[in-house]
């Protein structure tokens, strides 16, 4: 009876686990993507430019030749962004290293948080070499030649690399009990419920939603993601995590969904205002 009991509360916690990972991974991307979107909507006003939110983008509706596009404001219109999520990348991996001994879903927040913001300035950066949009924009009317702008690409894939090899042991210590990290497949299993199932359902729900812009920019930004989580495949020893056997039972994050909703519902109104 006792078996069975532990066997049905694992088969639920499978499911609780990727639920919550996928609740934070969608909360923390809507946050971290909230506020470059809102500075740039600031700044862009500030220099009289007209603009429009479409699909949870920027749309701007000044003419192209208009005398109000400068060198300068083209600059710091289309630079606010990433350089606010740049600030955001260190400011949240600071948090998530401060919380280094903390376990559960707090600190898998700050950890998603602190992906996602690397993910943004640098996996924006990649995805704009690609699609000539985004920081490549600031970068071209800056005259920085294409080569430099190639390296800087290649760069940031190796810093995504690093922030994946980083944030594997912030990942492993979202465990609540040391038994589910302890063997090699062990964490394999754990990794999957807690980082690749939720990154793919989330980003599958916020495509869904149209969050945000069905872009190719957008679509190479979030698949860039993959570069941070290769390096978190490989075994590390619990040992040095410290984790100690506690609960297997997991809950349901029912206040961060009610955070989720009431930041989606926000920045919506936000955009539509």
């Amino acid at each position: 009876m006792e078996t069975q009991k532990m066997q049905n509360e694992n088969y639920t916690n499978l499911y609780t686990i990727i639920a919550n990972s996928t609740i934070l991974f969608m909360l923390a991307y809507i946050f971290v993507y909230s506020f470059p979107l809102i500075a740039t909507e600031y700044v862009a006003t500030k220099y009289g430019i007209d603009i429009r939110f479409k699909n949870y983008t920027i749309e701007y509706l000044t003419p192209n030749d208009s005398p109000l596009w400068n060198k300068d404001n083209i600059i710091a219109i289309f630079a606010v962004g990433p350089a606010i999520t740049f600030f955001m990348s260190f400011f949240f991996w600071y948090i998530a290293y401060e919380l280094r001994g903390t376990k559960g879903l707090f600190k898998l927040f700050f950890t998603w948080v602190y992906i996602l913001a690397f993910n943004l300035t640098f996996g924006g950066l990649i995805a704009g070499i690609v699609t000539l949009d985004g920081l490549l924009y600031v970068f071209n009317w800056s005259g920085l030649s294409p080569g430099l702008a190639l390296i800087l690409g290649i760069v940031s894939g190796f810093v995504l690399f690093f922030i994946g090899r980083a944030s594997k042991v912030s990942f492993l210590r979202a465990a609540y009990n040391r038994d589910w990290i302890l063997m090699p497949r062990a964490q394999i299993i754990f990794k999957l419920r807690v980082i690749y199932l939720p990154y793919f359902i989330g980003s599958l729900v916020l495509f869904a939603v149209g969050f945000p812009a069905h872009s190719l920019f957008y679509l190479l930004q979030i698949a860039t993601l993959i570069i941070v989580f290769l390096p978190t495949m490989s075994y590390y020893s619990p040992d040095e995590i410290r984790l100690s056997k506690i609960k297997n039972k997991q809950y349901l994050a029912f206040g961060f969904i009610i955070l989720l909703i009431l930041h989606f519902t926000i920045l919506t109104l936000f955009v539509k205002l």
